[in-house]
């Protein structure tokens, strides 16, 4: 968790803090922005100081700099952290300097995704699983943050979709996460009927769709099996997709990668279990290995076509 809030973090952050406008209604001794006539007369029935002012601020103390920051200094508190993933985290919260801290146990601040803050996407979703699934507990010195009761199968899409979108970064075209698109109906797949949401797709310049990725928080059973449905589900997205090959990364089961071809239709469903055991860099590593094979995998059927 700590690797992946660091990274996730340090790549929205990569191009500087996003700053924006925010409202602030408070008492001056000099007129700054609107006067609040109703709250004045209310306030200081006939007094004209301190004037009740409405104003607006540029100013990096936002609603999506404030997450971020709450679930970095939640992360910092957690015991026994690796150092180099503790000064990282020290690093990107001094970055975020003059962003108000959340206090522990407040309610999550709600933010709307746009394009100004597109790139604080995936450390935004990221922040919110660390801070809506704290465990904290009351000690002499206030409120110490150690551990996270956490939804497994969520941690485990979120971490795979962050790495595989860097991995696929330094590659021509764009990836997506939960991409909307359509199974069923007239036109392409971005209209119709019976809608889906797939985890990640990476796309060419053009807008083509090229390779479907699915993170399942499952192992294989003790005869090396997945589970059925997977398949029928990574089917359906590439039909729709017009993708021939699709990507089902496991939580463990395996020590390699196992191809398996639809009858009658050619589409290719590769199982692809990631080592858990293994230290965050390795992992990391793993992933970056199935997003280099994937798109390796799109040339070669291009080219086979």
């Amino acid at each position: 968790m700590a690797h992946s809030l660091a990274r996730a973090a340090d790549r929205a952050l990569a191009r500087g803090v996003v700053q924006g406008y925010r409202t602030t209604d408070e008492a001056l001794r000099t007129i700054r922005g609107r006067i609040r006539f109703g709250d004045q007369l209310r306030a200081r029935p006939g007094m004209w100081v301190p004037v009740e002012v409405t104003h607006d601020d540029f100013t990096v103390d936002t609603v999506e700099n404030r997450i971020l920051r709450a679930a970095l200094r939640i992360m910092l508190a957690v015991p026994r952290l690796d150092d180099g993933v503790r000064r990282r985290l020290a690093h990107l919260d001094g970055r975020l300097e003059g962003v108000e801290v959340l206090r522990p146990g407040s309610p999550v601040p709600s933010w709307t995704p746009s394009r100004l803050n597109e790139r604080y996407q995936p450390a935004l979703r990221l922040a919110e699983v660390v801070l809506r699934n704290c465990s904290a507990k009351p000690s002499q010195e206030g409120i110490e943050m150690a551990s996270f009761v956490v939804t497994m199968w969520k941690v485990f899409e979120d971490f795979v979709t962050i790495a595989l979108t860097e991995a696929l970064a330094p590659h021509p075209g764009r990836t997506h996460a939960q991409l909307p698109a359509f199974l069923a109906g007239a036109g392409s797949w971005e209209r119709g009927e019976v809608p889906m949401n797939v985890d990640v797709v990476h796309r060419a310049d053009d807008g083509r769709p090229l390779v479907v990725f699915d993170a399942k928080y499952k192992v294989a059973s003790a005869s090396g099996q997945y589970a059925n449905a997977d398949h029928y589900q990574m089917l359906a997205y590439c039909t729709a997709l017009k993708v021939p090959r699709a990507w089902l990364i496991y939580a463990g089961g395996g020590s390699s990668t196992r191809t398996r071809t639809i009858k009658n239709i050619g589409v290719e469903v590769v199982e692809a279990p990631l080592d858990l055991s293994q230290s965050p860099n390795v992992v990391l590593r793993q992933v970056a290995q199935i997003a280099t094979e994937a798109l390796a995998g799109t040339t070669s059927k291009q080219e086979a076509g």
